[in-house]
């Protein structure tokens, strides 16, 4: 339990009530739009990259949670989960910060989303939909 107080008090620290350009400097910033919601930490964007150019069908890795998964034990919690994301962000407009050449170890970029000014990824885990992780040195750390 002391670790999903630590995570929400950085989400609430680093992210709430800020502006989306706030944030770390190693993130890219894009805007996209939400295609898919395969769960409730992965995601498919279509990403503008600027300039007219698209980067279309990208899955994404919500970085800094790990939600249930949508087969297996955790199904009826994971279909929640991705039901209540899917309600969030499917098919909106929404700005993805990508981790700078950060890659989960499945090759999914790690990402924050960000909708009318809430960080997504904090809101999952507020609303208990999803716990804090973080990974590190290739291992999911708690």
């Amino acid at each position: 339990m002391g670790m999903l107080k630590t995570m929400k008090s950085f989400f609430k620290k680093d992210f709430e009530d800020q502006p989306v350009s706030a944030g770390p400097a190693n993130f890219y910033k894009y805007n996209a739009i939400v295609a898919e919601v395969y769960d409730g930490d992965t995601v498919t964007l279509d990403i503008d990259l600027g300039f007219g150019v698209w980067k279309t069908g990208e899955k994404i890795r919500l970085n800094g949670l790990n939600a249930p998964e949508v087969r297996g034990d955790e199904k009826t919690a994971g279909l929640k989960s991705r039901d209540y994301l899917r309600e969030m962000i499917l098919g909106k407009q929404v700005v993805l910060q990508t981790i700078k050449d950060k890659q989960g170890k499945y090759g999914r970029y790690l990402g924050v989303i960000i909708i009318n000014g809430i960080n997504v990824n904090a809101q999952l885990i507020l609303d208990g939909m999803a716990e804090p992780r973080v990974y590190q040195k290739g291992q999911w750390e708690q």
